[in-house]
């Protein structure tokens, strides 16, 4: 573990700063608020995940249609940044026949018929195929630009989090004390980190 760094309580400390010229509301917002902001015009630029795009072009759910383009997000992208729809759970994997039952349920899952039946009822949330993302009549609906950020976002995807069952643990005691910081309920956020850091290192010895 490394979160006490120089650059990890430089990173929490700038974070901390980009409150202070945000909106009203955004240190208790979450990503409904942020979202909901950008849909309606107030908002100028936002990264978020993939199931916006969709929303942002539909003129039933989005204020800015056809005032509005895509870019890739800043890279390195968690995993999940693309093909945002599908997941399923580790417990789906406890043994060789669940394995393989789970591989022929996504198989048949983000299949190309399933996944044509989709785009064709706008459910792009749920789309997973590259071959769709980047197919004309995905490019007819949600714009040529938009399946072109999707391929860009696709190259500077990876799994970059910590892949063992005791990280959401640790993601939700790194949540809190930055929620406290935000707050301010915590202010030294170099003793934060610090705290963090023993929890993250009592976590692994475990």
């Amino acid at each position: 573990p490394a979160f006490n760094s120089d650059a990890a309580v430089k990173a929490t400390e700038t974070y901390l700063k980009l409150f202070k010229d945000s909106a009203p509301g955004t240190q208790t917002g979450s990503w409904d608020e942020s979202t909901g902001a950008f849909l309606s015009g107030q908002v100028a630029i936002l990264v978020e995940s993939t199931p916006l795009s969709g929303m942002a072009v539909d003129p039933k759910t989005s204020q800015v249609v056809g005032k509005i383009g895509f870019l890739p997000p800043p890279s390195p992208l968690p995993g999940g940044g693309y093909g945002h729809g599908l997941a399923i759970a580790a417990k789906a994997n406890a043994d060789d026949a669940s394995k393989k039952c789970a591989g022929l349920f996504i198989a048949w899952a983000t299949s190309k018929e399933n996944e044509k039946r989709r785009l064709d009822a706008h459910q792009f949330g749920e789309l997973n195929r590259t071959s769709i993302l980047s197919s004309k009549e995905f490019a007819d609906i949600y714009g040529a630009d938009l399946g072109q950020a999707l391929a860009e976002t696709g190259k500077v995807t990876a799994v970059n989090f910590w892949q063992d069952p005791r990280w959401p643990d640790l993601g939700d005691r790194w949540g809190i004390i930055l929620e406290e910081l935000i707050a301010g309920t915590r202010t030294d956020v170099k003793g934060s980190l610090n705290e963090l850091e023993a929890y993250a290192n009592e976590l692994v010895k475990k």
